[in-house]
């Protein structure tokens, strides 16, 4: 049996009209119904709160900095080199 591909494929009316015709769904339709399905297991549609870092010692700062200009200076000399 062939399966109908409508325009309205991909959404929940397009699921119903495959169910109302006994035809088997479209892969539009199996996937749009999948992401629905997903919705509703709670994946979440706000942000999480900010989280509170712990505030960085000068000395810390330093050593981040430092860590950092090394691994610029070595992207900067890997780009040099021809490949």
């Amino acid at each position: 049996m062939n399966t109908a591909i409508r325009e309205a494929c991909g959404t929940f009316l397009g699921l119903r009209l495959h169910h109302a015709n006994t035809e088997p769904p479209c892969s539009e339709c199996l996937r749009g119904e999948d992401l629905r399905r997903a919705e509703h297991e709670g994946i979440p549609r706000r942000l999480p709160p900010p989280r509170h870092w712990p505030d960085v010692t000068p000395e810390q700062a330093e050593r981040n900095r430092g860590v950092l200009a090394d691994a610029l200076r070595e992207d900067a000399r890997e780009r040099r080199q021809p490949a």
